[in-house]
């Protein structure tokens, strides 16, 4: 091989190295870039996919929120429903009984003032009998249900009861002690009016309750048809 072919084959030997280096220098950049195009679309898909999961997880606490603050309110509801539901079941209770109570104080101060009338006629007369003793269910059954209602009644119709129950046992110790000593008649009389001014003015305060419970049950019936 001459000098000449030698040259010639380095050249194309030359030639051939510059081609391959230049394609392979190609092939990188484009491979980087494809690298980079890829990294970049895989980080941008990654990050939407936080992104959506992140979204989704606030959606979720803020459903989590809303259905507890949900139940919560249903819980509320139900517990104001049950509430008004036994105020109104007490309320109907509370008049019922109050209802039956009125009328068993007027049954009850009825017969008490009907025991005194029969004690001061005793007394009076002195016919040799024994006096009764009334009950106090009619103070007992005002100081259990209406005390703050009828307490100004209540306090008048014990101190009129109590001066009538005090003249009435006067009366029976004086005619106990007397024997068979006949009274004047003028006496007799003072005595007659003492004790028919004392009757009175306790069947005055007998009246004062039953008036002030007839108020009360009006103000009763006037709620009972309201909460109807």
């Amino acid at each position: 091989m001459n000098i000449n072919d030698t040259q010639i084959l380095a050249e194309k030997i030359a030639a051939l190295i510059i081609d391959k280096s230049f394609w392979g220098h190609e092939w990188f950049i484009v491979f980087t870039l494809l690298l980079v195009f890829l990294l970049a679309a895989i980080s941008a898909w990654c990050g939407a996919y936080l992104v959506v999961r992140a979204q989704n997880k606030a959606m979720r606490a803020d459903f989590d929120k809303a259905l507890e603050q949900i139940r919560e309110q249903t819980e509320a509801v139900k517990k104001i429903e049950e509430n008004i539901a036994y105020n109104f079941w007490e309320r109907r209770e509370l008049y019922k009984i109050k209802r039956d109570k009125i009328e068993e104080i007027y049954k009850a101060v009825s017969e008490e003032i009907e025991d005194y009338s029969k004690n001061l006629c005793i007394a009076m007369s002195d016919i040799g009998r024994d006096i009764v003793f009334p009950s106090n269910r009619a103070e007992m059954l005002i100081s259990l249900y209406f005390k703050d209602e009828l307490i100004k009644q209540l306090e008048y119709y014990r101190e009129k009861r109590g001066d009538l129950s005090s003249f009435i046992r006067q009366i029976c110790e004086i005619n106990m002690e007397r024997s068979n000593t006949q009274l004047s008649i003028i006496e007799n009389d003072k005595r007659a009016d003492e004790g028919k001014q004392l009757f009175s003015k306790f069947n005055q305060a007998k009246i004062n309750i039953e008036l002030a419970l007839e108020e009360h049950m009006k103000k009763l019936n006037q709620t009972n048809a309201a909460d109807r």
